[in-house]
C-alpha cells in the first residue's frame, strides 16, 4: 500500500514558507502557528469519524484525533491525523481500515469461544474465520479532504498575519 501525506509543494509551497518564515521573524509563537495546523486538520479528523463505520462500543470513533508527528519529522510530518493505537486507543483500527484475510485461524489453549443456542458456549483452538472487507477510512478521508485541509490552513494563516500584524 502507498504511504499518504501531502504536502504543500501543489499549492504554493515556497509562497507558505516564506509566510511562516515572516510571521516567526514578526514574533508569532510557534503555539500558534501549531494551532493553525490543527484547526486546519479538523475536517480530515471528523470525516474519518464519520466513515469508520458502525460503533458497537464508539473506540475506533473516540481514537481518532489529531496529535502532534512523532515520527517523520525530517519529512516535515508536524501533525499526524487518525486512530490512535494501545491501551487506550483503538489496536484494531488497521483492521477495520484495511480488512482481513478469510481463513483458518488457530489460537492457544482452545481460545475460541462460539456462542451456542441457549446460553452455551463452545471453546475451539480453531475457527473458520470468513474475512472482513476493509473499510478504507483513512484514505478515503484523506482524499475527499486535502483540498479544503490545504485551502483552510491558507485561510486562516492570512487571517493570523494580518491581525497579529497587519501584513
Amino acid at each position: 500500500m502507498d504511504k499518504l501525506s501531502f504536502s504543500f509543494k501543489e499549492q504554493g509551497f515556497d509562497e507558505l514558507e516564506r509566510k511562516l518564515e515572516r510571521l516567526l521573524r514578526l514574533g508569532a509563537s510557534n503555539k500558534s502557528v501549531e494551532e493553525l495546523y490543527r484547526q486546519a486538520a479538523r475536517p480530515m479528523a471528523r470525516r474519518m469519524k464519520t466513515s469508520s463505520g458502525p460503533r458497537r462500543t464508539g473506540r475506533l470513533a473516540a481514537s481518532i484525533g489529531i496529535r502532534k508527528a512523532k515520527k517523520n519529522r525530517s519529512e516535515g510530518a508536524k501533525f499526524v491525523v487518525g486512530p490512535r493505537g494501545g491501551k487506550k486507543g483503538a489496536p484494531h483500527a488497521h483492521l477495520v481500515n484495511l480488512g482481513t484475510k478469510a481463513g483458518m485461524r488457530k489460537a492457544k489453549d482452545n481460545a475460541f469461544s462460539i456462542p451456542r443456542g441457549g446460553g452455551e458456549i463452545i471453546r475451539s483452538q480453531t475457527i473458520n474465520h470468513g474475512g472482513f472487507r476493509g473499510r478504507f477510512f483513512v484514505q478515503n478521508s484523506f482524499k475527499q479532504t486535502k483540498d479544503k485541509v490545504v485551502n483552510g490552513f491558507f485561510t486562516r494563516l492570512d487571517s493570523l498575519i494580518q491581525s497579529k500584524f497587519g501584513i
